[in-house]
């Protein structure tokens, strides 16, 4: 339902996008939201890679009480350099790719 509801939001939020701003505009706004709207679905992906299993309400808890020194500390064990830099280069690459999308559709 999730899906549905988000959709059917993203579809109205472009169209009201598109009466009411420069197409440039449109796109980056557009671009934003559906990074915004993919950011859980890819923090699932990229958890079931680590763990072999979906966030568990254990996991969220934990993801919820941490702080910044945890967080970097869980990723340069867990991930490390590299993989901070692939993922970083990956989100520029899918961010260039719906904001070209954004732009030849509007």
């Amino acid at each position: 339902a999730f899906a549905a509801y988000s959709f059917a939001c993203f579809v109205g939020f472009c169209l009201l996008l598109k009466k009411l701003c420069s197409q440039e505009t449109a796109s980056i706004l557009a671009t934003i939201m559906q990074i915004l709207l993919l950011f859980i679905p890819l923090l699932q992906v990229q958890y079931y890679g680590l763990y072999q299993l979906p966030i568990t309400e254990a996991g969220a808890v934990a993801v919820l009480q941490t702080n910044v020194n945890e967080a970097k500390e869980y990723l340069l064990l867990n991930i490390g350099i590299v993989g901070i830099v692939l993922t970083i280069l990956l989100l520029a690459c899918l961010i260039y790719i719906l904001y070209k999308n954004c732009v030849y559709y509007n």
